[in-house]
């Protein structure tokens, strides 16, 4: 079954970090075809946010991980991705709202799944029908 997913931002920030882990195993089951991947507008911004922070740049050169390379994986995942329009203003995520532009992604591309590493949207378990798991609950799922 091809499910519909939403990544937050770890996922994918650890994933171009880390390419043998298992956020970067689920990225690759998106590139392979076996995921739809939903994203909006909101969430591509807080990548190449988080992508300029100086602990994750130091990361970067630390592992020979170009801004170049970076941007064309952020631009790979962008092109085969669905992209919502992020009009949809949820309010769930009480101690960290940023975290609600995830929800709201996955609401709108009509998600079957979230997958995060962030306790704030994990602890939901579920929003709505959308199973929120881990990296590596979701690979086990598959």
């Amino acid at each position: 079954m091809n499910y519909r997913i939403v990544v937050d931002t770890n996922v994918i920030v650890s994933a171009v970090l880390n390419p043998e882990g298992k956020p970067a195993a689920v990225l690759d089951t998106v590139i392979e075809g076996g995921c739809l991947l939903i994203l909006s507008e909101a969430i591509l911004e807080e990548v190449q946010r988080v992508f300029s922070y100086g602990k994750i740049k130091k990361v970067c050169l630390r592992n020979d991980i170009s801004q170049p390379e970076i941007n064309a994986f952020i631009e790979t995942l962008s092109d085969i991705s669905l992209l919502v329009p992020g009009e949809l203003e949820l309010d769930i995520i009480k101690a960290d709202p940023a975290d609600n532009i995830f929800l709201t992604c996955a609401v709108e591309g009509k998600a079957d799944f979230l997958i995060t590493g962030d306790h704030h949207l994990s602890e939901l378990g579920t929003y709505q029908t959308i199973q929120i798991l881990s990296p590596t609950d979701f690979l086990r799922y598959l």
